[in-house]
C-alpha cells in the first residue's frame, strides 16, 4: 500500500508547485489551511524541525530573489535615459530614428490618461514628481518646477500645489513599422486653455522639423 503523504509534505509539495506555476511571483493558494494545523498536537517533533527547515530553505531563496531583482532595476536605471518631466526628448528622438535606419517623417500625437494621486521624490533631479507644474506661455511645463530643497519647501509645495490625476504625453510615431517614441510626457489636471494646446502643438511642430 502507498504510504500516504504527511500534512508537512503536502503543504511542500504545494508551496513549490504554486511558486513553480507562476511566473509573476508567488501567489497565494490553499497552502494556508495546512500550515495551520502544523502545531496541532498530533504532528511529532521531527515534522516541526523539518517545517523550520523548509520556511529558511524558503526564505533564503526569497531573500536572494529579492538581491538580484534590486541589482538589476538598478543596472537598468543607471543604464537607460532618464525622462525629466516636461521636458522635451527632441535629441533622442532624431537618435532613436538614425539607430533604426528610419526616416526624419514622423506623426505626433497626444493623450491624457488618468493615474493614480501620487506624489514621489525623483532622486536623479531632486525634484516632487506628481504635482501640476505650471505651464509657460506655449502651453508647456515648466521644468524643474518643484526642487526638493528643504523640508519646508516641500511642505509650502503639497499644501500649495493640486496633485495630478491625468497624465499627459506626446507621442511620435515613425512612418515605418516601428513602436512610437516618448517625447515629453508631464502630469496635469487636465484643465487647458484653447491657446495653450494650439501653442503647444504649434512649438512641437517646429522644433521637430530642426531636430
Amino acid at each position: 500500500m502507498k504510504k500516504q503523504a504527511s500534512r508537512l509534505e503536502r503543504a511542500q509539495s504545494e508551496l513549490l508547485a504554486s511558486c513553480e506555476s507562476c511566473p509573476e511571483g508567488f501567489r497565494q493558494s490553499e497552502i494556508p489551511e495546512y500550515y495551520a494545523v502544523l502545531n496541532e498536537h498530533d504532528l511529532v517533533i521531527k515534522e516541526n524541525e523539518d517545517l523550520r527547515s523548509f520556511v529558511k530553505y524558503l526564505t533564503d531563496k526569497i531573500s536572494s530573489l529579492h538581491n538580484v531583482l534590486s541589482t538589476v532595476a538598478a543596472h537598468a536605471e543607471k543604464s537607460t535615459n532618464h525622462i525629466v518631466e516636461g521636458e522635451f526628448r527632441f535629441p533622442e528622438l532624431v537618435q532613436y530614428l538614425e539607430d533604426r535606419k528610419l526616416g526624419k517623417e514622423i506623426w505626433l500625437s497626444d493623450d491624457g490618461t488618468r493615474i493614480k494621486v501620487q506624489v514621489q521624490y525623483d532622486t536623479r533631479t531632486n525634484q516632487l514628481v506628481g504635482l501640476v507644474p505650471q505651464l509657460d506661455r506655449n502651453g508647456l511645463p515648466k521644468v524643474s518646477s518643484f526642487v526638493a530643497d528643504s523640508a519646508e519647501n516641500i511642505k509650502q509645495q503639497l499644501l500649495s500645489k493640486s496633485v495630478s490625476n491625468y497624465e499627459y504625453v506626446l507621442m511620435a510615431q515613425p512612418m515605418a513599422d516601428f513602436a512610437p517614441f516618448l517625447l515629453c510626457m508631464f502630469g496635469t489636471d487636465n484643465k487647458f486653455s484653447t491657446m495653450q494646446i494650439l501653442q503647444r502643438w504649434k512649438m512641437a511642430s517646429a522644433r521637430v522639423k530642426k531636430a
